[in-house]
């Protein structure tokens, strides 16, 4: 036993001699001079900049720590760091080490790096990819004396971590005032089983400073050999707002938005890569003027406040072919949902080949195909082909409405918004050179009550000129031609349009457009319209708005007329409830506002003379004649009232005066009307005696201003109008 005791000390005597002397030999060939000679020109080498430490520390084991290390490039000052940490740890394997030609590196782990990298206002950065490479200092020149021009070490790395880093991007190049700073920190990163003949995985997460902060996760693969990457990308909402100084130039201002990814995305170097996954855009606010003030005016009456959007898809892109492939993109906004499929060529980067990129919302789709080129120094040329065999329109007013979410507006703001002035109209396009041709084709376009179908179009954009060649459809048994241009290269715009529609069903038309419209029109129209004008607000529009055109109705018929079931109940003849007609026409011209119409409705039993103005307002000043067949004067009184009102054809006449705006119309007799009827009560009264010619006529004068005076007080006295 005692003999076993005096080995086992013995053994152990000796292995403490060992490691003491493997120690020192590590300890005395292993000098920190001697690795910085040998291994930080290497890393220089590699990284192609100036590497600085304030102390290298070397452990019996192998292992390297280099305390407070900087990197930055020789090439600029040496204030500007790209780089710093508080230490970086080498696990190496020591013979490999010793032999100076392999450094085996098990693990690497950086304590708090810090990176920040600046771009000046030049648009230079502090840390250039291809820097010439690094030298020494001066005062360090006569180590590196001693170090051979290139080196023989090669470097294998098996594992890589990162511990609570920081990284910071400051950009000077667009905003010089106020740079544009992005902060990323506890930035942790993992790395194992590093190689570069298999995949490995790797792993980090980080938070993105904002307020509140964004937590990014991201975890996947890396695959040297084949030069291609798997990753899972996962991005808490992170507030989008805060990049908008990085924004391409817009034609909107983003006031709110939070972002957030859940994305799977494998690249390679020959950048192919694919996509699939969910984007979701939370409280979305847009303005619909750009403005860069801190506080953009809330006075838009267009802005998309509060929006919700969400984005699930899957993407391919193949670089070999150029081929852009849509499988699927479902989006939901608010609550409308939308889904896009399709594939797009890209061919040399100037020329985009549509082959099939198709939309659909509900029952409605829409396919585009195409060509665009867009040449270097050259304008774009595009021409493009949109099919659909069914859009109906309410699915889309539908989703519009979903998504324009308007906030509610003072009486202030309406006033002001109707305050309109001509410096606010769209400033002119400089297009000069586009080149893009167009045709359309549509089936089936289902709008409320009204059907059109089989429509096709064909417009073109030339030299900032918008050419509608022509635009033809079906409608309820008739068709329409439409065809216009506009300038598109002055201020407001300048437009004209020719339209002509025969044949066509006027109820469904007039319920389409005017759904809240008491009345029911029928009839059988043909159509003619000659418009031209410029401005894009309210005021210009009307301004500067100016036409003509007819129109011809056969078989035509009016029922629900207020004012005329109104006049039908007060003279006892129902008949007036529902008018028909077998042939009408009118005429109208558009003049500083103001519509002047003047039209002719004739039927067998009435007739109705509309003539006056409606402004483009809505405010109406009409003159209605009404004449009435000798049959049906017959309900209305005997022939000895009847005759006050006669033409010579034996038909009853009664003159109507329309005035007012369309929500508040008032219809009262007209001057010849009011004459009939004071003449009428004159005679009455004084049927009996002996009056001479000028009392009668001083009485029926009196008759009639008190007429007058009546129906003009019934409009001012709000009870007296409210009882009639």
């Amino acid at each position: 036993m005692k003999n076993w005791q005096k080995l086992s000390l013995a053994l152990i005597a000796i292995l403490i001699l060992v490691v003491i002397g493997v120690s020192l030999l590590v300890k005395s060939y292993l000098l920190p001079e001697t690795i910085e000679v040998f291994v930080i020109p290497k890393l220089e080498e590699i990284i192609k900049h100036e590497i600085s430490f304030k102390e290298i520390e070397v452990g019996f084991t192998g292992t390297v720590k280099l305390k407070n290390i900087s990197i930055y490039d020789p090439t600029l000052q040496k204030e500007s760091i790209f780089f710093q940490s508080q230490d970086i740890v080498l696990h190496c394997q020591l013979l490999p080490l010793l032999l100076k030609k392999v450094i085996i590196v098990e693990e690497i782990t950086l304590h708090q790096p810090d990176i920040e990298l600046v771009r000046d206002e030049q648009g230079n950065c502090n840390f250039i990819k291809d820097a010439p490479e690094a030298t020494k200092k001066a005062s360090d020149k006569g180590k590196a004396d001693n170090v051979p021009s290139k080196t023989t070490l090669s470097f294998i790395v098996t594992h890589l971590n990162i511990k609570n880093g920081k990284f910071t991007f400051t950009d000077y190049f667009k905003t010089p005032s106020k740079p544009f700073q992005f902060k990323v920190r506890n930035i942790n990163v993992h790395a194992s089983d590093l190689s570069p003949l298999s995949s490995f995985p790797i792993d980090i997460s980080a938070e993105i400073v904002s307020t509140p902060p964004s937590f990014l996760k991201l975890k996947g693969s890396i695959d040297p050999l084949r030069k291609e990457a798997e990753t899972k990308i996962q991005l808490a909402p992170l507030d989008i707002t805060y990049f908008s100084p990085c924004f391409p130039d817009l034609p909107f201002t983003l006031l709110e938005g939070f972002c957030s990814l859940d994305l799977n995305i494998t690249a390679n170097s020959s950048l192919d890569f694919s996509s699939q996954g969910l984007i979701s855009l939370k409280d979305l606010t847009i303005s619909s003027v750009n403005t860069l003030d801190d506080e953009p005016s809330d006075n838009f009456t267009n802005n998309l406040r509060n929006i919700t959007l969400e984005l699930d898809h899957r993407l391919s892109y193949q670089s070999d072919s150029g081929t852009l492939l849509l499988e699927k993109c479902d989006a939901t906004i608010q609550k409308a949902k939308l889904s896009l499929n399709g594939k797009i060529l890209f061919n040399n980067h100037d020329e985009i080949i549509i082959e099939h990129l198709r939309t659909t919302l509900k029952d409605s789709s829409l396919t585009l195909k195409g060509k665009i080129n867009h040449y270097p120094d050259e304008p774009l040329t595009a021409e493009l082909q949109f099919s659909s065999p069914s859009l109906v329109i309410d699915d889309i007013i539908s989703c519009l409405e979903e998504v324009k979410v308007r906030r509610e507006r003072t009486q202030e703001e309406e006033e002001e918004e109707k305050k309109e002035k001509e410096s606010d109209e769209m400033e002119p396009l400089n297009l000069k050179g586009v080149k893009i041709k167009t045709d359309i084709s549509l089936g089936n376009i289902i709008y409320k009550n009204l059907h059109i179908s089989d429509l096709k179009a064909r417009c073109s954009l030339d030299d900032n000129i918008f050419n509608l060649e022509s635009l033809k459809g079906d409608s309820e048994g008739g068709s329409f031609k439409l065809k216009g241009r506009t300038n598109l290269a002055v201020k407001g715009l300048d437009y004209n349009l020719q339209f002509t529609g025969n044949g066509l069903q006027l109820n469904p038309i007039i319920t389409s457009f005017a759904p809240n419209l008491q009345e029911n029109i029928n009839g059988i129209a043909d159509l003619t319209m000659d418009l031209r004008g410029s401005g894009t607000t309210s005021e210009t529009f009307k301004k500067h708005l100016k036409g003509k055109g007819s129109i011809h109705i056969k078989d035509g018929e009016i029922s629900a007329l207020e004012s005329l079931q109104s006049f039908a109940s007060f003279i006892k003849v129902e008949k007036l409830d529902t008018l028909s007609f077998d042939q009408s026409k009118g005429t109208f011209n558009i003049t500083d506002g103001v519509v002047h119409t003047k039209s002719s409705l004739k039927g067998k039993e009435i007739e109705l003379y509309p003539e006056g103005t409606i402004s483009l307002d809505s405010y109406l000043d009409l003159s209605l004649e009404m004449k009435i067949s000798p049959k049906l004067s017959e309900q209305i009184a005997t022939s000895a009232l009847t005759k006050y009102f006669k033409d010579e054809r034996g038909w009853t006449v009664i003159a109507l005066s329309i005035k007012g705006p369309t929500d508040e119309i008032a219809v009262i007799p007209a001057s010849s009307t009011i004459r009939n009827i004071s003449e009428m009560i004159v005679d009455i009264l004084l049927k009996k005696e002996d009056v001479d010619s000028d009392k009668r006529q001083d009485k029926k004068k009196a008759l009639e201003d008190l007429i007058k005076g009546l129906i003009k007080k019934s409009k001012e006295d709000p009870a007296l109008k409210s009882s009639q």
